[in-house]
């Protein structure tokens, strides 16, 4: 690597020099704001004559001395937008010698042909309506479409022509500006271009990790190659599930694929997310697997589940299974579930399975959704890998649906499926205002409301209405008079809530009064509450508990699993304890995804290929591990107890206590021997 202090026009002004974006690299993605820091810069020089830094140019020379062609590594949102503020000079000025000396200098090269060439090459996405602005003559605002004015090249080249037109200075100080504009100029030779690529700290915007991730994969391949790949791959990903979900992708299809969110970086546990997205693809597919067209395979199998996941996210709702993906998705954000729903429609693709049967399958991940969310359990990535596991281990002569529900009860702890007794009591007596946000009340007050009207009215501008309000002080005497002491206790609970547009007609009016007003609701849900004479603590727990015996029915579960957990080992643990479970359990199945849990009434057992290899018998604020081995057969073996002769439950001849996450790596290892120990 070579670096020095340059300055960036000499840099800019080589002749016959080629800058060439590389396809790997993101958009153009500065916005007026960056834009408008270095208009001020420019500016302050002009007043100031002292140079100023921009940050670093980083290249790979690949050109000759007479054909100089670099490729850009970093510094190309600045390049790109000095390229742009220089081109706002020109079509500034009327004066021909001064528009050529800008154009010849920095935008334009005269090929052997005579014909202008432009000197920056951008990524495919910008490279249209960049040319179209550096190549005009003469600027001519209606020859751009609404599409292209939207881009960021436009509204920054847009941005620099107001700036120049307002400012005090002259444009010759504002062209001399770039003049002393500072760089590190940095020629990488046979440096990896990604090392320099990850550990440069440039002024200018920082990078994504999708960006990261795209720069790993295509970069160290050659020209025409990463030409290929990332117009015939990475470019029809982002068409299909947009730029703006493209790390939510990339980190589902992840966690899809190893059936597990959970994930070992540099020797500690670990979870595949946004920030840790770029090492965990490092790590999944590391730089040995590249060799004999791996990129190509991975980016094939990666563009294949982006077709699935737009069938997702895309926010439609032509069919019934559109509505009901759409619904789980977005009205109940729980984007999440994409995870399980990408593995199940890929299996839809192999084998006979109806439209009629996924929208079963989606049917049952709302409910699921639903239910924990009431139940205050928890919509994690981690569950729907498991679920993943436990589908595919499923018996394949089994129908599909019936091998979703068993996937989505698989759960324990905080991730199981709530039952219809649990579910019941907490939509019944929960504070549903208070612990959920307008848009989730809104969506299981409609879902009511479509089960009674056949003409829904649109939700725009409604609200969450507390029939008996929040503040009742014109209803306190009435309340008071007929001794209805408890009233408060019932004021967030889901009988007392409705949809209005006239909330604010509504408001805290006496009951009679409020009464005509929701006779006149749109909803049918509202218009039912002017059939009662009267509103109090009473009538709220009616409704409520006629709402929570219909939830039953909206979001179902078969009776087949509604068997009575009261006496199961998960309702001993405390949340603290429960965690550094769910922990343990994760773990586990990181280290071997063949084994899985089986639950008992007072325990756990961890089985795999039919034996049982250890038991987590949980306490309240701890767990005992009973290993399925003797003590002689483990080290260290110091912390075990030796239990051959001692009655105790869960499966195992030793065992150990475990009361936080920092002896979950010893359980492993346990694990690791005695799976070592059976092949023997």
């Amino acid at each position: 690597m070579r670096a020095h202090d340059a300055y960036l026009a000499p840099f800019l002004k080589l002749s016959d020099a080629e800058f060439n974006i590389p396809v790997y690299q993101r958009n153009y993605s500065w916005d007026t704001e960056n834009c408008q820091q270095l208009f001020s810069d420019i500016e302050t020089i002009t007043n100031t004559q002292k140079d100023h830094f921009i940050g670093s140019i980083v290249y790979v020379s690949i050109g000759t001395a007479t054909e100089p062609y670099y490729n850009i590594i970093d510094g190309q949102q600045r390049i790109t937008s000095v390229m742009l503020f220089l081109k706002a000079l020109y079509d500034s000025t009327d004066d021909d010698k001064f528009k050529k000396q800008i154009r010849n200098g920095f935008l334009v090269n005269t090929g052997f042909d005579d014909q202008p060439k432009m000197k920056l090459k951008q990524v495919e996405s910008d490279q249209s309506i960049f040319e179209k602005i550096i190549m005009q003559q003469d600027f001519l605002e209606d020859a751009f479409s609404t599409t292209e004015k939207n881009s960021n090249v436009y509204r920054n080249y847009s941005f620099f022509k107001d700036r120049i037109e307002q400012s005090s200075s002259t444009l010759q100080s504002l062209y001399s500006a770039i003049f002393k504009l500072e760089i590190i100029d940095v020629c990488l030779t046979t440096e990896d271009p990604q090392e320099v690529f990850e550990s440069m700290n440039s002024t200018g915007k920082s990078l994504t990790n999708t960006d990261l991730l795209r720069n790993y994969l295509l970069m160290d391949l050659k020209g025409n190659q990463q030409t290929k790949l990332y117009k015939n791959y990475w470019l029809q990903i982002e068409k299909n599930v947009g730029s703006k979900l493209m790390e939510q992708y990339m980190v589902h299809y992840l966690i899809m694929k190893r059936k597990s969110d959970s994930i070992n970086i540099h020797r500690r546990s670990g979870k595949i997310n946004r920030n840790t997205l770029y090492d965990c693809y490092k790590i999944y597919f590391p730089p040995e697997n590249k060799a004999n067209n791996g990129t190509e395979r991975l980016l094939a199998d990666m563009y294949h589940f982006s077709t699935i996941y737009k069938k997702i996210v895309n926010n439609n709702a032509l069919t019934e299974l559109d509505k009901a993906i759409n619904e789980l998705i977005y009205e109940l954000s729980a984007e999440q579930v994409a995870i399980f729903l990408m593995h199940l429609l890929y299996v839809q693709e192999r084998g006979i399975i109806s439209d009629e049967d996924m929208l079963l399958a989606v049917r049952a991940c709302i409910s699921y959704v639903l239910r924990v969310r009431i139940f205050k359990g928890s919509i994690a990535n981690q569950f729907f890998a498991l679920a993943i596991q436990y589908f595919d281990r499923g018996d394949s002569s089994v129908p599909f649906i019936s091998r979703v529900w068993d996937a989505l009860n698989s759960g324990q702890g905080s991730y199981r499926f709530p039952k219809d007794r649990e579910f019941q009591n907490a939509f019944e007596t929960k504070d549903m205002f208070l612990e959920f946000k307008p848009q989730m009340l809104r969506y299981i007050l409609y879902k009511f409301e479509r089960k009674v009207s056949k003409e829904v009215v649109e939700p725009d501008n409604v609200t969450i209405e507390h029939i008996l309000p929040q503040e009742p002080e014109k209803w306190q005497e009435h309340l008071l008079k007929i001794h209805d002491n408890s009233y408060r206790e019932y004021t967030h609970r889901i009988g007392n809530l409705t949809l209005t547009k006239l909330n604010s007609e509504a408001s805290n009016n006496p009951f009679e009064k409020k009464k005509t007003i929701y006779a006149k609701s749109g909803y049918m849900i509202t218009r039912e509450i002017a059939n009662y004479s009267d509103w109090t603590s009473n009538e709220i727990r009616k409704r409520s508990n006629a709402m929570a015996l219909e939830a039953l029915k909206i979001w179902p579960l078969p009776e087949k699993y509604n068997q009575d957990i009261s006496a199961s080992a998960w309702r001993i643990m405390d949340d603290q304890i429960e965690e550094v479970y769910n922990q343990l359990s994760e773990m586990i199945k990181e280290y071997d995804p063949y084994i899985f849990e089986e639950l008992k009434k007072n325990w756990i057992n961890f089985i795999k290929d039919k034996k049982i290899i250890l038991s987590v018998v949980p306490c309240q604020s701890y767990m005992w591990i009973t290993l399925n081995t003797n003590l002689e057969k483990l080290t260290p073996n110091d912390s075990l107890e030796d239990i051959t002769e001692k009655g105790h439950w869960g499966i195992g001849k030793c065992r150990m206590k475990l009361t936080n996450n920092e002896d979950i790596w010893t359980v492993l290892s346990y694990i690791e021997q005695i799976l070592d120990n059976k092949k023997m």
